[in-house]
């Protein structure tokens, strides 16, 4: 818990290159909140960001038959950029079976059971004291980004295709 939030503390020079989400305005102004004067989230103690990253790809390379699997994972933004996504910090929330990417109903229910842990993780988790750490944590944590392609974000979103006759999600 000490890197992430000695990570998320870090002051960018005005005027230096953005180079990560963490340099960036939403991080440093997100509340939480509808309320711009709410205490900016990332400030609280166990503050927690992540992002949710789904995509698709042909488990056979690029060979002629087709058959697309595919990761939903969790990276956490708090962690210093070189320590996100290494093996230990990368969670695989589930994969989509082939042979064909899933519909956006099947996809739905994919995402169901993280969605629900992380509307629970979003109202604030709280960790009673271990041997190792005596004092007692609390934790809240948003999704505050999202990264897939073009086809896998329409499908996550609930956006629909360019090819769709019906302009209406609803």
């Amino acid at each position: 818990m000490e890197i992430l939030h000695q990570n998320q503390q870090s002051q960018i020079p005005k005027g230096s290159p953005k180079c990560d989400i963490l340099d960036g305005l939403v991080w440093r102004w997100f509340t939480g909140t509808r309320n711009i004067n709410d205490p900016q989230f990332m400030s609280i103690p166990g503050a927690l960001a992540f992002l949710i990253y789904v995509d698709w790809f042909n488990e056979h390379g690029k060979s002629t038959r087709l058959a697309s699997i595919g990761p939903i994972m969790l990276i956490c933004l708090n962690l210093p950029p070189s320590e996100r996504l290494k093996r230990d910090n990368v969670y695989v929330s589930g994969i989509t079976p082939g042979p064909k990417e899933p519909t956006s109903l099947q996809l739905s229910y994919l995402l169901m059971p993280p969605i629900k842990e992380l509307k629970k993780l979003w109202q604030g988790y709280h960790f009673p004291p271990t041997s190792t750490g005596p004092s007692e944590s609390f934790i809240h944590v948003p999704i505050l980004r999202a990264i897939a392609d073009v086809f896998s974000m329409r499908k996550f979103t609930g956006f629909i295709s360019h090819s769709d006759k019906h302009f209406c999600n609803f």
